[in-house]
């Protein structure tokens, strides 16, 4: 609560099977989304390359394959969930 200055604490831990495919595919927590999902990414480029929504509310993973990367040779990913469509306003 803002106007109180209190924190809030959840814990959501993750059903056996999917923590063991987090900690088998090396997939990191790169941020939330404005919908309550958890977005995980692994930081190596693999072919099919995949990213994993969490919706903490309703307790499902959705997997997102990511096309196109095919043709980069660099193995290092850095994954954001910032979207802009339209960057011309940053140059306004």
């Amino acid at each position: 609560d803002a106007v109180k200055r209190k924190w809030s604490k959840k814990i959501y831990i993750f059903p056996s099977f999917r923590q063991s495919f987090v900690d088998r595919s090396g997939s990191d927590i790169v941020g939330m989304t404005g919908q309550g999902e958890v977005v995980l990414s692994s930081p190596i480029l693999s072919d099919p390359f995949y990213i994993y929504c969490y919706k903490l509310e309703s307790n499902r993973f959705t997997r997102v394959r990511i096309q196109g990367l095919e043709g980069f040779k660099r193995n290092k990913v850095y994954t954001s969930i910032v979207y802009a469509e339209n960057l011309k306003l940053m140059t306004e």
